[in-house]
């Protein structure tokens, strides 16, 4: 039958049908080259010729062992013995791409004598012989069947493996959420026992447990991050971030790292760097944090460095180059070969003085490389430091129009010794418009001040000349004489000795190192808003904006630990608090309280927080409550899923003070109050207009009033003409608009006018596809006209 079926399928296109048997004249063995012979039959693969029946006219003797016969007789010399139908219709379809393209390629199965069952490679050649009747074929078989058990195994293995990893993906998972729990209790326990009163015995017991208590959750971090890396199950976000942002939470990091240690460390911004940036900012921050961690960690004396520069930019892209130099211990070139491999340190003596878990590194690098940097370059020598560097792609979203100077002509005297120090203070504030000059020592200082009128001084607390209390009192009275105000550069143990000075003594600010160009700016500006208002000196910068929120909140917490831990700092953030441990209880009182937000863990035991939102989210009545998950698990890879159910947003085990208060305020932004706005008092009340949220734009300032004011100006300024200005655009520019409303819509949306930022998105959108209606341009030209009226109003009420 497969006989027939060989002949059927193969004599398409051929005028003349074969016959029974094959004439023997075209294979006449005289014409046989006889050293081909002999190559063919000292083969190790099967080598035979067949004709379009698949009878086989030729078979070498490695061909003979392969199918396990002595000879080929009528009844064992057709290919059909030895192939199933499937493979005998594959072989079929095979001839005929042979005939058309000369060759065919394929892996198929023989079953041969015995019945054992074959895997082998095939290649099939045809030959087309002038003046025959019919075309021939030849064929190289190769038993695979030892390489396919062995790929068929590997496979295996990978799917076990992978299993594994699954598996301890979960597990690790699981264990993170039962660890963070009770490392939860530790933390918020830990931050609500220091705001306590303490003698100085017990204030070091407790500082001891915070930085064990962090040194563990960062063990966890990095066993879990990993973890996913190992499983490539590790994601990157790109969205629009703020530089200057990431530089100062990551100064504040760097102070608690410090401590007391006698090191300068310098983060500096090259000219040119943009602000504004699409990326990964956490993953940045961790890497960053890691590598300024370790420099840290192996410096004793001297002097580290961050340093951000630019090595490649266009309109829309920029590659930044981050360095982190320090002068340390450095390290010798053998324990450079070892440096990234995991659960390795640079020593034993290393990885005993200082801990850690040998991963940092491994996973900084391959961060990099999965942001699209290529691995990080160290420069080491043993006992004068190291450098730490990799390169980086970035978007570049919008230009910064407000992290441009506004202390511009501003006088400032630095008193600082270390020349790396001084040479960076006058770069950053020469760059931010003031005009600087630096001193090293305390009579330098006192011969300028006498000489000249300066509008502020900044004074490093740990200088050489610098020697307690009777110093200070000296430089304040000479500061104070002169009308200069003091901002006071120095390490997280100096301010707290300051602050327990009398309130006369104390500074105007301060400037905790290392202080980034944000904090300079901000300090500096707090400067003149006081000066300009009369206000008395503040207490610190961290203080004064500590946030006071306003109405009730549903805490849902199955621990009890937890419930104790967020109740205490939701109050202390001004809320009034309604703690639930149930799931219906929680709906419960929901129906029975008007609540503004909801803080949900998400695994509790019954009703579990995924269905708590989703029937939350199910009722008319609350359908903008916020509602905010809190869990032990990844943030990022329950982040989407906690949106699908429903949530607002998610806060990740052990809860850190600032981090709730800054989600709270934004969920909460329009009960928000700020050290700024009290101060002020009723008098200085806002307006309440939809058209602009002005105490999230003030909580996003620190509550500078002030500076609020020069912005809301500036906004009216540049945009005032905003539809002039798009029909200024010629059409050969077709994303000239598009430029100008991103640049708009960024500006309003920092001063919190929301709705007219939404219709500029939308207009912006319509410029991208080409499509602007009159329609939209009038709605934005509607809006912005309201909102440049209740600007005015504000200026004009604010500066009577």
């Amino acid at each position: 039958m497969i006989r027939s079926l060989l002949t059927k399928l193969l004599r398409r296109g051929h005028a003349k049908p074969p016959e029974e048997e094959t004439s023997g004249e075209v294979f006449r063995p005289e014409e046989m080259n006889a050293r081909l012979l002999a190559i063919t039959e000292s083969a190790h693969d099967m080598i035979a010729t067949f004709d379009l029946r698949g009878k086989i006219m030729y078979l070498n003797r490695a061909g003979y062992e392969l199918l396990g016969i002595r000879e080929l007789t009528e009844k064992n010399g057709y290919l059909e013995r030895y192939m199933s139908v499937p493979t005998t219709l594959r072989l079929v379809k095979g001839l005929r791409i042979a005939l058309e393209q000369g060759y065919w390629q394929d892996e198929s199965e023989w079953i041969v004598e015995g019945g054992n069952i074959l895997a082998t490679s095939q290649t099939v050649v045809a030959h087309k012989p002038e003046g025959a009747d019919e075309p021939y074929f030849s064929t190289i078989v190769r038993d695979i069947t030892d390489r396919k058990e062995i790929e068929r195994q590997l496979l295996l293995a990978k799917q076990a493996a992978d299993e594994a990893n699954e598996a301890k993906s979960a597990f690790l998972a699981r264990m993170s959420h039962e660890i963070r729990n009770p490392l939860n209790g530790i933390v918020g326990l830990t931050h609500l026992l220091k705001r306590s009163p303490l003698n100085d015995v017990q204030r070091d017991y407790v500082r001891q447990i915070a930085v064990s208590s962090n040194s563990l959750l960062h063990l966890l971090n990095d066993l879990l991050d990993y973890s996913k890396l190992e499983a490539d199950k590790l994601t990157l976000h790109a969205v629009p971030f703020r530089l200057d942002d990431c530089l100062e939470r990551l100064s504040g990091m760097f102070a608690v790292l410090l401590g007391p240690k006698p090191v300068e460390l310098v983060i500096a911004v090259e000219p040119g760097v943009p602000d504004i940036l699409v990326g990964d900012h956490a993953r940045l921050e961790q890497v960053l944090l890691n590598l300024a961690g370790n420099a840290i960690k192996f410096t004793e004396t001297g002097c580290i460095s961050l340093e951000i520069g630019v090595v490649e930019c266009d309109p829309t892209t920029v590659k930044l180059r981050f360095a982190i130099a320090d002068t340390g211990i450095g390290m010798k070139p053998e324990q450079l070969e070892h440096l990234f491999q995991p659960f390795v340190q640079a020593g034993e003596g290393t990885s005993r003085s200082c801990g850690g878990t040998g991963l940092g590194l491994v996973i900084c690098r391959s961060l990099i490389e999965r942001m699209g940097g290529q691995g990080i370059e160290v420069v080491s020598r043993y006992g004068a430091g190291s450098t730490f560097a990799f390169e980086l792609p970035f978007r570049i979203e919008v230009a910064d129009w407000l992290s441009e100077s506004l202390s511009a002509g501003l006088k400032v005297l630095v008193l600082e010794d270390s020349p790396v120090m001084r040479d960076h203070w006058l770069s950053t504030l020469m760059r931010m418009g003031c005009q600087a000059e630096a001193v090293a020592d305390w009579d330098s200082a006192e011969r300028l001040l006498s000489e000249q009128n300066w509008d502020v001084w900044i004074a490093d607390m740990e200088c050489g000349d610098m020697h307690g209390e009777e110093t200070w009192d000296k430089w304040k009275k000479t500061a104070d004489r002169r009308g200069t105000a003091i901002l006071c550069s120095t390490t997280l143990p100096g301010r707290d000795a300051l602050l327990s000075l009398s309130e006369a003594s104390r500074p105007d600010g301060f400037l905790i190192k290392p202080a980034v160009r944000q904090q300079i700016v901000h300090a500096l500006q707090g400067l003149l808003d006081r000066r300009s208002a009369s206000v008395p000196p503040a207490i610190p910068q961290e203080s004064a904006a500590l946030p006071r929120l306003s109405g009730r909140v549903l805490l849902v917490e199955d621990n009890e630990i937890n419930r104790v831990v967020l109740t205490k700092m939701l109050e202390d953030a001004g809320l009034t608090v309604h703690a639930e441990s149930d799931g219906q209880q929680a709906l419960r009182k929901l129906t029975e309280l008007p609540f503004r937000l909801v803080l949900l863990d998400l695994h509790l035991p019954g009703m579990d927080g995924f269905e708590i939102a989703s029937r939350i989210r199910a009722d008319g009545r609350w359908h903008a409550l916020p509602v905010i998950a809190v869990t032990g698990q990844d943030v990022e890879g329950w982040r989407n899923v906690c949106r699908i159910a429903g949530m607002n947003d998610l806060l990740r085990k052990p809860v850190h003070p600032e981090e709730l208060f800054r989600t709270l305020s934004h969920w909460l932004s329009s009960g928000l109050q700020t050290a700024a706005s009290s101060v002020n008092g009723p008098e200085a009340a806002w307006p309440d207009t939809e058209e602009l949220d002005i105490p999230l734009a003030l909580h996003r300032l620190d509550g500078k009033t002030s500076l609020y004011l020069q912005l809301l100006e500036r906004f009216r300024q540049e945009y005032a003409d905003l539809a002039t200005q798009l029909d200024a655009w010629s059409d050969e520019d077709a994303k000239g608009p598009q430029r100008l409303l991103h640049s708009f819509r960024g500006a309003a949306t920092h001063l919190g006018a929301m709705p007219v930022a939404r219709v500029a998105l939308a207009l912006e959108e319509a410029y991208r596809l080409g499509r602007p209606s009159t329609e939209l341009i009038r709605a934005l030209e509607a809006r912005l006209r309201c909102l440049m009226d209740i600007i005015e109003g504000i200026i004009n009420q604010k500066r009577r």
